[in-house]
């Protein structure tokens, strides 16, 4: 005993013969492999998936099993009334487009859809239940759910693909027939109307790739068509909604606030008079009004897919600026206030560009008119002239007067001073806003900037 010699034990490694060039994941039971995708995210899941083959087509078949489903729609909402809810269910749509999306990377265009295309019935029914209801509420949370699916799924896809998510949507929802017999139509058709808002608004907006390239596609590739058919589309799509719709299958006093708010946003059908009637009174309701249809035409301009000029002349459509019988133009029927809310909640590029498009055809639009229109609207919405450490209605100001035409400039000021006392005869200019506009120009002044309101005529008189 006192001579044996203990020694420590080497650890024998399992070699991997040639043939069996795999991971251990590859090759444990099913039951463990379930189990262990319980503690993974549908993120990790997607991208581990991409590591080879074999493991792509045990996630393949875990995620068809039962367990796979329960953990992409992990919680059923067959009744979703709060904000809250609905969140959380995008949220599901959303993560399970992206595991779909790295699941297929290495398929074809073609293939990765017909896979997402068989999966997402499935889905639908583990996450809103296994009923397709037909009232208006279902309908929206179906469509929304598959616009975030497949907008998510598509992200970062080439244009040259564009055609092929969409014509899933037309073949799910028909809406190239619907949009063919929208525009051809003399007579409003409020339930055609709002089928196909419904679709446009959430696959291109509300929970889509809302980019102004995958806009342009729509309009110029999808379904090729004239600017006054683009204005008419965006603002059925994006426009102010009509209160006076009528729910045919769902009980309006059943509904929460949050779906009544929801369904009037996104599935009314459009309130195609308000902008020639009412000006909306605070920020909130200038938001709701303008928001997504100034931001529609900031997307567009930003994208450089369409022309500058194409882009004006759909702007001009839209807020009603319409030709005479001797071929010049009339001034727009919407309510002047309107037309600068719009531009302000647009972008500053496309606000600064679209002015001086006023400026070159002519005056059916006076730019002073706009310019003081947009201080008016800035003061009805309790907003500042020259906010801190972000761009205002001052920024609009500064570029203007300088960019203009110098022979012009006399008389833009004489415009726009003119404008400025009728709208303090009209009360629609409160003090506070006055000694804003005056402390900024002073401000001018004090920067030994040539300030464009001081002294107007002596310059023009230097410049002769």
């Amino acid at each position: 005993m006192e001579n044996l010699q203990i020694e420590p034990r080497r650890s024998k490694r399992l070699k991997m013969t040639s043939s069996d060039n795999c991971c251990w994941l590859d090759v444990i039971p099913e039951e463990i492999f379930h189990i262990l995708m319980k503690y993974l995210s549908l993120r990790d899941i997607g991208t581990i998936a991409l590591t080879s083959h074999q493991f792509r087509v045990k996630v393949v078949l875990w995620f068809n099993s039962a367990s796979g489903l329960k953990k992409v729609g992990h919680k059923c909402f067959q009744d979703i009334t709060s904000e809250t809810e609905f969140n959380h269910y995008m949220q599901i749509c959303k993560s399970f487009g992206i595991f779909v999306k790295r699941l297929t990377m290495l398929f074809g265009t073609q293939n990765r859809i017909k896979v997402l295309e068989g999966w997402f019935e499935r889905f639908r029914c583990m996450v809103l239940g296994p009923e397709l209801k037909t009232d208006e509420w279902f309908t929206l949370l179906y469509v929304s759910g598959f616009s975030a699916v497949f907008s998510h799924f598509s992200l970062g896809w080439d244009e040259g693909e564009f055609g092929a998510i969409i014509s899933v949507f037309n073949k799910a929802f028909g809406f190239r027939d619907k949009i063919q017999a929208f525009l051809g139509s003399k007579n409003l058709h409020q339930e055609l109307e709002s089928d196909l808002k419904i679709v446009l608004r959430s696959f291109y907006w509300d929970h889509g790739i809302m980019t102004g390239s995958f806009l342009a596609h729509l309009f110029q590739s999808f379904f090729p068509m004239e600017d006054k058919d683009i204005a008419k589309l965006i603002y059925l799509m994006v426009g102010p909604s009509c209160m006076n719709h009528v729910l045919q299958r769902i009980d309006y006093q059943s509904m929460s606030d949050f779906q009544r708010v929801h369904m009037y946003k996104r599935l009314y059908h459009p309130h195609w008079n308000i902008c020639e009637e009412e000006i909306p009174s605070s920020y909130n309701e200038a938001k709701d009004m303008m928001e997504d249809l100034g931001q529609v035409l900031a997307n567009l301009f930003l994208a450089s897919k369409m022309s500058e000029s194409r882009i004006f002349n759909i702007i001009d459509i839209l807020i009603g600026v319409r030709k005479k019988e001797s071929g010049s133009l009339q001034k727009p029927t919407w309510l002047m206030d309107n037309v600068a809310t719009l531009l302000l909640f647009s972008s500053g590029n496309l606000i600064k560009a679209y002015l001086m498009h006023c400026k070159n055809i002519a005056c059916y639009l006076p730019v002073a008119d706009l310019i003081v229109s947009m201080i008016v609207v800035c003061d009805r919405m309790d907003n500042e002239l020259a906010p801190e450490h972000k761009p205002g209605v001052n920024s609009i100001l500064d570029w203007i007067f300088t960019k203009f035409p110098r022979y012009l400039k006399p008389y833009l000021y004489a415009d726009f001073w003119h404008g400025i006392m009728d709208r303090i005869d009209e009360s629609e200019l409160s003090g506070g806003m006055l000694i804003q506009l005056g402390t900024y120009i002073s401000s001018v002044a004090y920067k030994n900037v040539p300030s464009p309101f001081i002294n107007a005529e002596r310059n023009s008189n230097n410049e002769d």
